[in-house]
């Protein structure tokens, strides 16, 4: 039987994700892999991202599988509670959301993201965390990933999964990505489709 093509959306956090990134590196390798390219990176509004991110849902083809990172997380979150039809996506790979346990402990920027969704997601998840992140605690980690029924996935002393604890090129990531992907799907390399190796949807 032919393999599918997988359909997956990256999900960026606050300021988005660097040339560097692990997500921009993704993206950048797979023809099936593709941007949520928010208006303001800088200033987040919830509402927005949200619909940014529905109409990215609305318009892939077949079965979705999101990638997120940071505030990113609780932007699928929010959306995951909010959208009338999340049946597109199949899977989400959630990486190092921040913990808010309410208005006063995040930056204001990020205000409107709190509080933090707790509800069982309508999809499969796994939810990635570092034993170092400075913007999670790991047992945070853990009682989030047991709200959303995300599996849990310890990264080690790993810092932010970002490109400031040394994460651009991210081997597990890409594994458990892979294993989100729906059955018989697989990416494709953009070099086996005669693309040169840049920055998909920038």
């Amino acid at each position: 039987m032919p393999r599918a093509k997988a359909s997956v959306l990256t999900v960026p956090g606050w300021h988005g994700s660097e040339a560097c990134h692990w997500q921009t590196i993704w993206e950048s390798r797979y023809s099936d892999i593709s941007r949520v390219e928010q208006s303001d990176w800088e200033q987040p509004e919830l509402g927005r991202w949200i619909a940014t991110l529905d109409g990215h849902v609305r318009r892939s083809k077949g079965p979705v599988v999101l990638v997120a990172h940071s505030l990113g997380c609780l932007a699928v979150a929010h959306w995951a509670q909010s959208a009338n039809d999340r049946c597109d996506v199949a899977a989400a790979l959630l990486v190092a959301p921040p913990w808010f346990g309410g208005e006063q402990s995040c930056p204001r920027e990020t205000r409107a993201f709190v509080p933090i969704p707790k509800e069982i997601l309508p999809f499969p998840s796994t939810l990635v965390a570092s034993r170092n992140d400075p913007y999670l605690c790991f047992s945070a980690a853990a009682e989030l990933a047991d709200h959303w029924g995300s599996n849990f996935v310890d990264a080690g002393f790993a810092g932010h999964i970002n490109v400031s604890s040394g994460h651009g090129e991210w081997a597990q990531g890409e594994d458990l990505l892979k294993a989100l992907l729906p059955q018989r799907a697989l990416l494709h390399r953009q070099e086996e489709n005669g693309h040169q190796d840049q920055h998909v949807n920038r």
